[in-house]
């Protein structure tokens, strides 16, 4: 059920289990106003990660990798109020038919029922009305992005047509390229001079291909490979479809170019490229919604940014963690 977290309810409510001291888990550990955020609400706010961290982490990595994850998760949190407080000066709110609708969505999202989502809130210890609430929380605040962050934000035709031009080689299809072969296959076993009888015997195929023999029939003739009998054809292969000492050597041939002998883990190959598709821009037509959309998340993540710490100014801020 991994879109159940959508609203990420269950990563905000979780709790620890530690079995910390009651006034270690009271203390406060940061303010923004009249709103104090203690140690508990950190540990709740965290918690899943807290607990994937120990189970996960080297004992003498433990200490470092949760200071940073507990700083994560207060920071988390002064954003959630510093966003709730926004809110309630501009007079933002959320009724209970948009809650309900949302946690809807988020049944259909997961193909789930009511039934399914209660005991998956049971499970994790969260009670029903507590999930309403941090969905509600989660609504109020992508209001607030929306009124203050997201409704300014603009992607001109001009900027899109720049990042493609400045970033053609990102929207470039795949390059493939289909090929010939014949393999002389290395035993595990072999000793130096059994291989230098393989390679000599290779030395003298790659002569008669380069002499103008026709590679299809030297293949069938001499190839030890799986492919011998179709005349050495691999088909179209990416560069990742291969061993990279396969790849380095094959991919800057020209069409009809005959390599060297090239050696892999498998043994000794004579390859032939014969033809090269692939690895060209796509038409700006086709990938300017993508680009668009790219440039407007880029935007809305900055804006919220800017948003966030315009708010840290604004309010009373005072961290002691």
């Amino acid at each position: 059920m991994k879109k159940l977290l959508l609203l990420t309810a269950f990563l905000f409510l979780m709790l620890t289990g530690s079995p910390v001291k009651a006034e270690i888990i009271d203390r406060v550990v940061a303010s923004i106003g009249d709103n104090a955020i203690t140690y508990f609400d950190v540990e709740k706010e965290g918690g899943a990660l807290f607990k994937q961290i120990i189970s996960s982490t080297p004992p003498e990595e433990q200490e470092a990798r949760l200071k940073d994850a507990r700083e994560k998760a207060l920071n988390n949190l002064l954003e959630k109020v510093l966003l709730l407080r926004a809110a309630r000066k501009a007079a933002i709110d959320v009724t209970d038919d948009e809650v309900k609708a949302a946690i809807e969505n988020i049944k259909k999202e997961n193909k789930i029922n009511e039934q399914e989502l209660l005991s998956a809130l049971k499970k994790e210890g969260v009670s029903f009305e507590r999930y309403k609430e941090e969905v509600k929380g989660q609504i109020i605040r992508s209001k607030v992005i929306d009124k203050k962050v997201r409704r300014v934000i603009e992607v001109s035709d001009e900027e899109v047509m720049i990042y493609y031009e400045r970033n053609k080689n990102d929207f470039a299809t795949d390059e493939e390229i289909s090929a010939r072969h014949i393999l002389f296959l290395i035993p595990k076993d072999a000793d130096e001079e059994r291989v230098n009888e393989i390679r000599k015997r290779a030395e003298e195929v790659l002569q008669k291909a380069r002499a103008g023999e026709d590679f299809e029939s030297l293949a069938k003739k001499y190839s030890e490979g799986p492919s011998a009998s179709n005349g050495g054809d691999l088909g179209f292969f990416k560069r990742e479809d291969m061993v990279k000492e396969f790849s380095r050597a094959v991919f800057p041939l020209k069409e009809n170019e005959i390599s060297g002998l090239i050696l892999t883990p498998f043994g000794y190959h004579i390859v032939q490229l014969r033809e090269r598709r692939g690895g060209a821009a796509l038409p700006f037509d086709e990938i300017s919604k993508k680009i668009k959309a790219r440039l407007y998340s880029e935007e809305l993540n900055r804006g919220i940014k800017e948003f966030i710490e315009e708010l840290k100014e604004e309010e009373h801020v005072e961290i002691r963690l």
